[in-house]
């Protein structure tokens, strides 16, 4: 038997680990109670984690944790449940109630494959492990719950079972057509790989695949593979800052769309790993930030007026001057406070649903990139507007931890100090939950004196004669260092700068976009606006981007090309 296969969600794998030591009666009614639900789940709906606790035990938490899951994954999950209690209750045939049906034995009844059978596992179809008489284990599956999945999935396993495969004949007749296309038209791969696919009636990444595979030596079709890790990686960058993706594709011998692909799939990757590094996890945040309550809940918060009219506050760039800022007494009103946490923690959890959703597909919509990217930097100007009363704190708590003035302290352990210190504050905007009540200030102090009693001793430096800061000591954008996804998604101070300081209606655009002053907006929201095309404006705001980059002392604005691949100059 394969290894177990792993839970999507955590809170599901918790459920198993309650349920390890519970008799086989109970372990048998809890596998059950899985496929029933899963013949009752919506895919495209939400649940919440108490609800799922209760129809699979029959007990209703009372202090269950704020997890809601999608209906996708809780499918999915339900039978990598059923497979882990039946293997650790050691359950027997003869401990199944109904009689039962093996991988091979529903390859037959449906006419399908074994690949698809476990395709259709991760759709809701429960089984079970169970052992034979010589302890073998074996996958089975229930009849009144196959039945039940057949009921559900009548016209999918219909589309199943018409599905043939292409002979050896078929496919050296399709590669044929597709020499001829390519020597009549001059068409692509790609462009061979749509026409025959309309053609045969079969996917396009099938076609694209079936033509790959029959020229291995690319003697019909040159073009080069999909671009690997790292190449993509570079492509994000160049993109990042502002080359056009024709641009980009030519020179490392890539399709503009394989660019954009490439690009998009590196940058949901980056984004899902600083989510992660703030402590946001698919399971932490409500990822049902798509159904119609959680959306509602999102337009409402965005009304409020601490929201809506939110602008950046003032962002001091030398050390000193922001020390004489944090210095200022600000008294923080709490239902503003607390109308921009709920808005931060709704963003959060819309940009994670769409981000763990995009992951999954092949192609990822640019669209959907842009409203996730749009609600992380909204979060992030919410985080610096409710973090401004309680920067007094923050300083105050790292000169006690220190036992002196921050002012006496050398400008680079300073500045990595309050750095740290402003990222664990940006960590605790996102920690909190808004609607248990609760003020910041506790959190973002409590933040601070683990940052200080951990990095303070670089910064502490006894024995050292004191001297006054610098007044021209070079500091940071403090709005800019609270959240990991800020690197990705907002320019560098100096561009940002550039950004602002430019007399460009494009420019003023790009600042909205990007939320360099005030609440940031969706590229289709300003494309509409400006009664303009989502794809126009991005080449417009590539190039406002490209000649803040070029303006702020860089001679390219590129990234440096792999080590393996010939030197690019982006001009």
């Amino acid at each position: 038997m394969p290894p177990l296969p792993r839970f999507r969600n955590a809170a599901v794998a918790d459920i198993a680990a309650e349920l390890r030591f519970a008799p086989k009666a109970a372990i048998l009614r809890a596998v059950e109670s899985a496929e029933l639900l899963a013949g009752q789940v919506d895919a495209s709906a939400a649940y919440p984690i108490d609800f799922v606790v209760f129809r699979l035990t029959g007990y209703r938490p009372d202090a269950a944790p704020d997890v809601i899951l999608t209906g996708a994954d809780l499918l999915a999950d339900l039978g990598v449940l059923a497979e882990h209690l039946s293997h650790r209750a050691n359950l027997t045939e003869a401990d199944l109630s109904d009689a039962s049906l093996g991988i091979d034995d529903l390859t037959r009844r449906w006419n399908v494959s074994r690949k698809t059978v476990e395709r259709l596992r991760r759709q809701g179809l429960v089984g079970v492990r169970v052992r034979g008489e010589r302890g073998r284990e074996r996958t089975a599956f229930r009849v009144p719950a196959v039945e039940a999945f057949e009921r559900a999935h009548a016209e999918a396993l219909s589309g199943a079972r018409a599905f043939t495969r292409l002979s050896h004949e078929q496919e050296h007749a399709i590669f044929e057509e597709a020499r001829a296309l390519r020597e009549a038209h001059g068409w692509s791969l790609h462009g061979c790989a749509r026409t025959l696919a309309t053609t045969h009636g079969r996917g396009v990444e099938t076609m694209r695949a079936l033509l790959r595979r029959l020229d291995p030596e690319r003697l019909v079709f040159p073009e080069p593979g999909p671009p690997d890790e790292r190449l993509a990686g570079v492509f994000e960058r160049a993109l990042r800052r502002g080359i056009e993706p024709r641009e980009i594709g030519e020179r490392y011998g890539h399709p503009r769309r394989s660019v954009l692909r490439a690009a998009h799939i590196t940058r949901i990757t980056l984004l899902r790993d600083a989510l992660r590094a703030d402590g946001i996890t698919q399971n932490a945040t409500q990822v049902a930030a798509h159904t119609e309550p959680q959306a509602d809940a999102l337009r409402a918060a965005l009304e409020a007026p601490s929201v809506r009219d939110a602008t950046r506050p003032e962002r001091p760039i030398a050390l000193a001057d922001l020390l004489a800022f944090m210095r200022e007494r600000v008294v923080p009103v709490g239902i503003e406070e607390r109308q921009r946490l709920l808005a931060i923690s709704l963003l959060v959890a819309q940009a994670n649903s769409i981000l763990a959703a995009q992951s999954r597909a092949a192609t990822p919509s640019p669209s959907a990139l842009d409203t996730a990217e749009t609600a992380l930097r909204r979060a992030s100007l919410l985080g610096a507007l409710a973090l401004r009363p309680h920067l007094r704190l923050i300083l105050d708590t790292l000169e006690q931890g220190l036992a002196r003035p921050l002012d006496e302290v050398r400008p680079a352990p300073l500045s990595d100090l309050l750095r740290r210190a402003l990222r664990a504050a940006g960590a605790a905007t996102l920690a909190i939950d808004p609607r248990h009540g609760g003020r910041l200030a506790a959190p973002v102090g409590l933040a601070a004196q683990r940052v200080v009693a951990a990095e303070g001793r670089a910064a502490h430096e006894p024995g050292r004669a004191r001297a006054r800061l610098p007044s021209d000591a070079p500091g940071f954008d403090w709005t800019h260092s609270l959240h990991a996804w800020q690197g990705i998604l907002e320019p560098p101070q100096p561009v940002a700068a550039a950004i602002l300081a430019m007399d460009d209606p494009d420019a003023h655009l790009l600042a909205a976009r990007l939320g360099l002053e005030r609440l940031a907006e969706a590229r289709a929201e300003l494309a509409q606006k400006g009664g303009t095309t989502p794809a126009r404006l991005a080449a417009r705001e590539r190039r406002v981007l490209r000649a803040a980059w070029l303006g702020r002392g860089h001679d390219d604005p590129a990234p440096p090309p792999p080590s393996d691949a010939r030197p690019v100059r982006f001009r």
